[in-house]
């Protein structure tokens, strides 16, 4: 088994010589040795001067430290939302070892780490609201309802441009067709940090009372309406008031989206006090949280201080299709 395995190893790593030499007349000498050039280090381990074989055994023992297992999307036992799934990770060793003969002299080396998904993702289970991200995941999510407020927008778009930080905009369609120059602000300005868009249906709806064709329709509705002004179809629904119903559900599966909720509410329409407002944000906070918020006026005066507060936390603001998604693994 064990002349199995190098033999295997010796073919992998000629395949990927050759692929290198094949690239031509241009392919720099230093592709084509047998020899790791001086001063090389990979993962900053220094392996200068080694034979393929030296080195491919220093590259085979960084395995361990970079793999990581994935974790499998689930429902939460509190909550009986479901929790979204996490890449894991693994050495691609054959393409981290070309990388290192083909390295100059000097040259620092990244490690080649394959994603490895999980086994069950959201599609696998039965439809449920998401509450929050994954916990081991160290970014929360601001979620920005808007169906009205739209005298406070432009002052938020400015303060999060400003701080940099990621959104998530989730647009009633009929608004978002109503003032289409503020949706274009909020794409354009949001791009630098990072913006995203979700379906809040195409009216303000009692959901909970809807058919599923009827739910189905105003979401597509929506969809559409969103993407002629953003050009992109958001990847999840968060319906009027938190209403849902197992028909809500499956209009929501039918339409593409995983029906998403919060687990974090600023209630900043009931006007509480812009510090009030803060404190109950920042001293909440945590990993995989998702913030539900509106434009308002203390929300807008609120705003900067929520995210420097949240950010103090050692916390990341993403966009909630970051913060969902299995790629990335543990980090933002």
């Amino acid at each position: 088994m064990l002349g199995e395995a190098a033999r295997v190893r010796r073919l992998l790593l000629a395949v990927a010589l050759v692929a290198l030499v094949g690239c031509g007349a241009a392919t720099p000498p230093t592709a084509q040795r047998a020899v790791v050039a001086p001063g090389v280090r990979v993962d900053g381990v220094e392996i200068g001067g080694m034979d393929a074989a030296a080195a491919e055994r220093i590259v085979l023992g960084l395995a361990p430290k970079l793999a990581r297992a994935p974790r499998n999307a689930h429902v939460d036992p509190s909550t009986r939302g479901l929790v979204p799934g996490l890449d894991g990770a693994q050495l691609d060793v054959a393409a981290t070892l070309a990388r290192v003969l083909a390295a100059p002299r000097g040259g620092a080396v990244e490690p080649v780490v394959a994603a490895v998904p999980p086994a069950v993702d959201l599609a696998s289970l039965a439809p449920a609201p998401i509450y929050n991200g994954p916990p081991q995941r160290s970014a929360v999510a601001f979620v920005i309802n808007v169906a009205w407020g739209e005298q406070y927008i432009p002052g938020m778009i400015q303060i999060l441009a400003a701080e940099h930080a990621a959104v998530t905009w989730c647009l009633v369609g009929r608004w978002a067709q109503g003032h289409p120059d503020l949706v274009r602000q909020m794409a354009a300005a949001g791009r630098p940090a990072g913006v995203a868009f979700c379906n809040h249906g195409y009216t303000d709806h009692g959901w909970a009372l809807l058919s599923q064709a009827a739910a189905y329709a105003s979401m597509t509705q929506a969809d559409q309406a969103i993407a002629a002004l953003t050009g992109s179809t958001p990847r999840y629904f968060s319906p009027h008031r938190g209403e849902w119903s197992p028909a809500v559900l499956r209009a929501s599966r039918q339409a593409g989206h995983e029906l998403v909720l919060w687990s974090l509410d600023t209630i900043d329409w009931k006007n509480p006090s812009p510090s009030s407002l803060r404190a109950r944000i920042v001293g909440r906070a945590k990993a995989g949280d998702i913030v539900l918020m509106h434009p308002t006026a203390p929300t807008e005066a609120a705003l900067a201080a929520m995210i420097q507060g949240v950010r103090g936390h050692g916390l990341t603001l993403v966009t909630l299709d970051a913060l969902l998604s299995p790629k990335g693994g543990m980090g933002a």
